[in-house]
């Protein structure tokens, strides 16, 4: 009883740590950007890369076996209570909510920062002609990057997370977002963990760690790592870490982790474009070269793999849950991506000509 008093004693601690910081966002509108994200959440980050560098296997399965054992603990020693079943329930409920304000306190107030896309002025609509031109720009990089990949040794994981995170550092440090490297992503076991549920990856704020599922094809994997690097960094909008995902894989010097933003932002392209230019669109589809063609396949053949698993049930859930934590667009907050890369290409060149301008 005694181990079972001190769960329940950190669990209503982290209960009211949470209630805590609510009242202060509450109070002091800047609070999350001035306070939580640069002091708590950092330093928690850094606590926690240091302990997912010291093991080889995700943290998510210790902290899956440590929910079961407390579980089984509370439903074997039940019968000492004078009331077992509302000792069980009263326990349930009082994890659950210590996993929803863990789930806040270590990561989920960062929703309450300011989006990417008001720090960089990168709203606004988007025309039909300026996606078409970005869809043959983006066969053309695509066709001539397939081109010149030369296939090397398989690059270990551990080396990639290095790369991707001093790549996507590189670029929030060149438009002044706020970046850190302690952040580590592995793979999730058994194949198609995530993917029968629509994901390819997750940040699990009660690991401190980012995962991809082990089933992904390889070229998908550096867009996607870097996708959840991003989120691991505190950035919580899906559109906007597709966007940094995107531009920093870009500016690698890597051509296949190039190949892997490009092909990734080739598919949401597609999505995006009306369905009342579908033939403008098959045209432009059959632009793409025949081993671009054969990877699409290849990805959509490896998904096929891990059907979803009830799609409308968990859309449905993702996107209420994501309207509820201030990301106001839902689940069509992935494909806004498009329009910040847009966007952000257009003021970069009227930048670069204020700068001829001003010589």
């Amino acid at each position: 009883m005694v181990f079972i008093w001190i769960i329940a004693s950190i669990n209503t601690l982290l209960i009211l740590i949470a209630l805590l910081i609510f009242f202060c966002i509450c109070y002091e509108k800047d609070f999350v950007e001035k306070y939580y994200y640069h002091y708590l959440f950092k330093s928690y980050r850094v606590v926690w890369a240091k302990i997912s560098e010291s093991v080889s296997f995700s943290l998510s399965y210790c902290w899956l076996i440590g929910v079961i054992s407390i579980l089984y603990f509370v439903i074997r020693i039940r019968s000492r209570s004078s009331n077992p079943m509302l000792f069980v329930i009263w326990h349930f409920v009082l994890i659950l909510l210590a996993h929803l304000a863990y789930f806040y306190i270590f990561w989920g107030f960062n929703y309450y920062r300011e989006p990417i896309k008001q720090k960089l002025q990168l709203e606004g609509a988007v025309k039909l002609s300026e996606l078409e031109n970005t869809l043959v720009a983006t066969i053309y990089d695509l066709n001539s990057t397939r081109m010149n990949i030369t296939f090397q040794k398989k690059i270990e994981l551990n080396e990639l997370n290095n790369t991707l995170c001093q790549e996507l550092n590189n670029f929030l440090d060149s438009n002044n977002l706020s970046s850190f490297c302690p952040v580590k992503c592995k793979r999730l076991w058994p194949k198609g963990s995530l993917l029968v549920l629509s994901t390819a990856g997750i940040y699990w704020p009660f690991a401190g760690e980012s995962m991809i599922d082990a089933g992904l094809h390889p070229i998908e994997v550096p867009f996607t790592m870097t996708h959840e690097l991003a989120h691991g960094m505190g950035w919580t909008d899906e559109g906007e870490c597709n966007w940094l995902a995107f531009e920093s894989c870009l500016q690698s010097k890597n051509l296949m982790i190039r190949y892997s933003a490009l092909i990734s932002f080739y598919k949401y392209l597609i999505y995006s474009y009306p369905q009342k230019n579908q033939f403008n669109l098959d045209s432009l589809k059959s632009t793409l070269s025949k081993d671009v063609r054969s990877d699409l396949i290849e990805i959509k053949q490896m998904h096929d793999k891990y059907p979803d698993f009830y799609p409308d049930i968990r859309n449905a859930i993702y996107d209420w849950y994501l309207k509820k934590n201030n990301v106001q667009s839902g689940l069509i907050s992935y494909n806004e991506f498009v329009g910040l890369v847009i966007n952000y290409n257009k003021k970069y060149i009227q930048q670069e000509r204020n700068k001829i301008i001003d010589q």
